[in-house]
């Protein structure tokens, strides 16, 4: 028995980038929806989860492109192992992380799953490296949405048109962030031109005259004024 490899060519990224692009405007034409950034991370989702439904629900598309034929066995069969296209995978994340940046939107392995349809468990296992098994790459994509996260909460506290209570709070769950109450504002202290006035006064009454010690034992008297 030997085994024969046919390359998949048709799925690249530069094809998804493209599928990406018109139906995220054939999205904002349903919906009637002119900016982006204005919509909410709950819509935004749900953009995610149409793209999904335009471009990758019910095929192989992520599936590994590498074709393994059983030859010598019953039907010759063929099969990509159920496998995914661990590269592919990794450059659809980066496009997808560029697209929440672009439109000022939270990157999330929650994101990531509702545009590919990958189970989120999935990503925790190639975080993990299912015991070392699997490549630096598949790590490296549960890195990218993680870190990207945090830098992606921590620009919208920079922006300062959010809310920043809930967005301390995420990041202090996840990421160990000093806890909410750090963002108390300090009032700053005033000063009036008459409690000057009056300390200025104060000091030059109880100046010492030329010929004359201070004793430092006497006490300031306050004028009534």
């Amino acid at each position: 028995m030997s085994i024969e490899y046919v390359t998949n060519t048709e799925n690249t990224i530069d094809v998804f980038e493209n599928e990406i692009d018109e139906n995220i405007k054939y999205f904002c034409e349903e919906n009637n929806i002119q900016d982006i950034c204005s919509i909410s991370q709950s819509v935004f989702n749900g953009m995610l989860i149409y793209i999904y439904r335009k471009c990758f629900k019910g095929t192989n598309k992520l599936k590994n492109n590498n074709i393994y034929t059983n030859v010598g066995v019953k039907n010759n069969s063929s099969t990509n192992c159920n496998s995914y296209n661990i590269t592919l995978i990794n450059k659809l994340c980066d496009y997808y992380i560029f697209i929440c940046r672009l439109y000022d939107k939270e990157i999330s392995l929650t994101g990531f799953s509702y545009l590919t349809g990958i189970d989120k468990d999935t990503f925790y296992d190639w975080r993990d490296g299912e015991r070392k098994r699997l490549s630096f790459e598949h790590a490296e994509i549960y890195k990218k949405l993680n870190q990207g996260r945090e830098e992606s909460l921590s620009d919208k506290l920079a922006t300062g048109n959010k809310n920043p209570v809930g967005i301390l709070a995420i990041l202090n769950h996840h990421y160990n962030w000093a806890g909410v109450g750090n963002m108390e504002e300090r009032k700053p202290q005033t000063v009036r031109l008459s409690d000057v006035q009056k300390t200025a006064s104060l000091l030059s009454d109880n100046l010492p005259q030329d010929g004359q010690q201070i004793d430092q034992k006497q006490p300031v008297k306050l004028s009534d004024n």
